[in-house]
């Protein structure tokens, strides 16, 4: 229909269509070749038609959407640009929040964590200038997340919370479901930050409740019949650090990768390989451990995302800290490195830098939290 719509030349139906189609497999992540191909479409309708109407403009979004998800980031992000310029030259202020907010995710995925928090922050704003507390929510919650990135996860926890109030006051059990998958995170960071520090008890409390905001989102999800979103629920699971749950854990990621491979979610794999890998990690299988790491490398380099390239390099050497193999650790630490430098990345290079303190001779083997 998209196709014969554009054909003919009907801008405004094709315009239409495709939002529609699009927005489905957003939904869905999903169909990722039609989708890329539907958004172009898209995309070519709105420069034919002479005056476009707003529809015609979102194609912009929704092309940023697709592209950012299958890892194409810088392509993404100029699209989402484009979009917001559009939108502002328009005056169509709440249209431009949701662009703001798509460059900020798009910045966040990429690494540029300080450019991505100025886009987050100014989206909340203009949502609550419109008086949308669910896209201000949302938007908190995407917000929490980077927090996550850069260790503050007091901050995170308060967005959430926040959000959580707002989802279940509006009864959207979709983006409450959503926002207890990071809430669970959060917790399970805390957990081990704990853990390490020596607190047991208080680590087995907060582990036991990052276990159950999982799987209670996930069972949200299982009950609509979300399965992108319920392989996002039990990655999460994977990645909690539970010491007593290892091989659970393990299995969680193993049925993260199957729904997201079914799915025909590229990106989606690479990151639950990087998942496998720290599990493996943390039971001690560390040639298993290093193949999982090395293949979310490859795949994450086949995707053009440097970002979770480095992430994974740096994870590939903690994890030969972790073992006591400090000579194995200084390659990978060192591109990991390298990679956020060229990012401009801070957040990241301190971290690898500390790494990398810890590979040195004479450095510590004090193993630091996530």
């Amino acid at each position: 229909m998209i196709h014969l719509a554009h054909q003919l030349r009907l801008w405004e139906l094709t315009w239409g269509l495709a939002r529609a189609f699009c927005s489905l497999c957003h939904s869905l992540r999903a169909y990722w070749a039609d989708w890329v191909a539907v958004a172009e479409l898209g995309c070519q309708a709105r420069g034919a038609g002479r005056r476009p109407p707003l529809a015609g403009h979102r194609a912009a979004r929704d092309a940023s959407a697709v592209h950012g998800g299958l890892g194409l980031r810088e392509r993404g992000l100029e699209e989402s640009e484009r979009a917001l310029a559009i939108f502002n030259e328009l005056g169509e202020t709440w249209w431009a929040a949701r662009a703001m907010r798509t460059i900020g995710m798009t910045l966040f995925s990429d690494g540029h964590l300080d450019r991505a928090q100025d886009y987050l922050i100014g989206a909340i704003t203009a949502f609550k200038g419109e008086d949308d507390l669910w896209w201000m929510a949302r938007t908190q919650r995407n917000l929490a997340e980077m927090r996550m990135a850069e260790r503050r996860p007091e901050e995170a926890r308060e967005l959430l919370e926040d959000a959580l109030e707002i989802f279940k006051r509006e009864g959207n059990r979709y983006s409450e479901a959503q926002t207890l998958r990071v809430y669970g995170e959060v917790l399970a960071a805390q957990a081990r930050g704990e853990h390490r520090h020596g607190d047991r008890r208080l680590a087995a409390n907060l582990f036991t409740r990052a276990g159950f905001s999982l799987d209670r989102a996930g069972e949200m999800f299982k009950q609509r019949g979300e399965l992108w979103e319920e392989a996002r629920c039990l990655r999460a699971a994977g990645e909690v650090g539970d010491p007593d749950n290892g091989l659970r854990e393990l299995d969680y990621v193993r049925r993260a990768e199957e729904i997201l491979a079914a799915l025909g979610d590229s990106w989606g794999v690479a990151r639950t390989a990087v998942s496998a890998g720290r599990a493996l990690a943390r039971l001690g299988r560390i040639e298993e451990s290093e193949q999982e790491l090395r293949r979310a490398v490859r795949e994450f380099a086949d995707l053009e995302d440097r970002w979770w390239m480095a992430r994974s390099l740096r994870y590939l050497g903690e994890a030969h800290l972790d073992a006591g193999g400090r000579g194995a650790a200084v390659r990978p630490l060192e591109q990991a490195r390298d990679i956020y430098r060229s990012l401009g990345n801070e957040a990241g290079m301190r971290r690898t830098l500390e790494l990398l303190r810890r590979a040195a001779p004479g450095g510590s083997d004090e193993r630091r939290p996530q």
